[in-house]
């Protein structure tokens, strides 16, 4: 099965696709990482700031595309802190939706936490 998982973070976009083996064992077909900055000042104004949330989706349009190319079965994406954080994460999070076409999960911050200690 191929599978291909999207984390927006406060600082960065990562992009995994991959094939899973039915044993569990994962072949990398792409592993991605830009530098978005969609938290930049969030911890100050609660928001997202306009630019921050424009270099975002010009990243998820990115990973649309080569997702497109290489034809997951499942598709996962997961927003955290500056997401969770912002009072306007809808200016990022509905276009964000629409150019991938799934549901974005904001998951909270003990399960962002478990998650990067795995």
């Amino acid at each position: 099965m191929r599978v291909a998982g999207i984390d927006i973070g406060s600082n960065t976009l990562l992009l995994l696709v991959a094939d899973v083996s039915s044993a569990g064992q994962l072949t990398v077909l792409r592993d991605e990482c830009r530098f978005s900055r969609l938290g930049q000042g969030v911890g100050k104004t609660a928001h997202l700031a306009n630019e921050s949330v424009a270099r975002s989706l010009l990243i998820v349009r990115e990973f649309q595309e080569i997702i497109q190319e290489l034809k997951p079965d499942r598709i996962a994406a997961v927003g955290t802190q500056a997401l969770r954080a912002a009072q306007n994460a809808a200016d990022f999070i509905v276009p964000a939706q629409e150019i991938l076409g799934i549901d974005i999960e904001i998951i909270s911050g003990p399960r962002e936490a478990a998650l990067s200690f795995r």
